[in-house]
């Protein structure tokens, strides 16, 4: 019963989706709830401070506290609640996995936080994707020179239209997405379609905070693809973003000819990778954005775990995440 629902109420991020959230929030037509109470969710808080009826985070230690004035409680909160008469503004990065469990709970309406509050200028952007994903296909030559590795799981009617979005708008560059082996095959077989390589990987365990270990995991094998390939330049994004800059890869090397790299090779990296300001963590090591990271193979042959390390690596005690710390 949960997936029937959940099928009839997913909702996919655009300018429709969010033309309903916005009414949702503006009208009061439902009931609304905050799922996710960390850095994300003060971050637009702040800039948007809506009236919310409750909090929900998946952290049991949070569990009991306020946020901003708000109660937070576990997700099994929302069993008392009826789908049709509520709307959940996802504050958290993990927003595709939290709409999954959100199916399994009954099936609510749901938008993450970056969607519901776009502005004028976000939603020309996600129309402009919009039009990219339906345009005619050309022909596409990818060369060696670039290369753009989408990287996470397989999002249904995201990364399908995110792959599409990005070999529409980058037609010489090769698209590699790096997702993982136990994959819907259907799902596999949508994306197999559309990106110009795909590569899987097995679910490290643990996951680590945040996913973390997942992320160094595929990132590691799309970015190995991506060399074996002959890329001299490597953006990697994740499978629910598309990049509409039309020339990263142009504006990435302007900007680095004009940076010194003597601090980055201080720092043992072969050179700079260029990450967004946006959920980068400057007082908290190892934690740059996941959005989009951007460098020269060198680079991103001497940052993170190689393929030879990830198996005897350690599960750090503290972070329970790959690491090389004498935890």
């Amino acid at each position: 019963m949960a997936a029937a629902q959940a099928s009839s109420t997913a909702m996919p991020v655009d300018v429709r989706a969010l033309d309903a959230a916005r009414a949702a929030l503006f009208a009061r037509t439902s009931r609304l709830v905050g799922w996710g109470s960390g850095s994300v969710f003060d971050y637009f808080h702040e800039l948007y401070p809506i009236e919310l009826d409750y909090l929900v985070d998946n952290d049991a230690t949070r569990h009991g506290q306020r946020r901003r004035g708000m109660e937070i409680v576990p997700p099994d909160a929302l069993s008392h609640e009826d789908p049709a008469s509520v709307f959940v503004v996802i504050y958290s990065s993990a927003w595709p996995d939290i709409q999954q469990q959100l199916a399994r709970l009954g099936g609510f309406r749901s938008l993450p936080a970056s969607a519901v509050f776009a502005d004028a200028s976000a939603r020309a952007r996600l129309a402009q994707s919009e039009r990219i994903a339906v345009a005619p296909r050309l022909r596409r030559r990818p060369s060696s020179r670039h290369a753009i590795v989408v990287q996470g799981p397989v999002v249904p009617a995201i990364t399908a239209r995110v792959l599409q979005v990005m070999t529409g708008l980058h037609p010489h560059d090769r698209i590699i997405l790096s997702t993982w082996q136990d994959t819907d095959a259907a799902l596999l077989h949508e994306v197999r379609a559309i990106a110009d390589e795909v590569v899987t990987s097995v679910h490290p365990q643990p996951a680590g905070i945040q996913n973390r270990n997942c992320q160094i995991v595929s990132t590691a094998a799309g970015i190995r693809c991506a060399i074996d390939a002959g890329a001299r330049t490597i953006l990697k994004t994740r499978s629910d973003l598309a990049v509409l800059t039309p020339r990263p890869f142009d504006q990435a090397r302007w900007l680095l000819d004009r940076l010194d790299q003597g601090a980055a090779r201080g720092a043992g990296l072969r050179g700079r990778l260029i990450v967004p300001a946006s959920f980068t963590r400057k007082f908290l090591l190892f934690h740059p954005s996941d959005l989009v990271m951007l460098g020269a193979r060198r680079t991103w042959r001497g940052t993170g775990p190689r393929r030879s390390t990830l198996a005897p690596a350690r599960n750090c005690r503290r972070t329970r995440s790959i690491c090389r710390c004498p935890c």
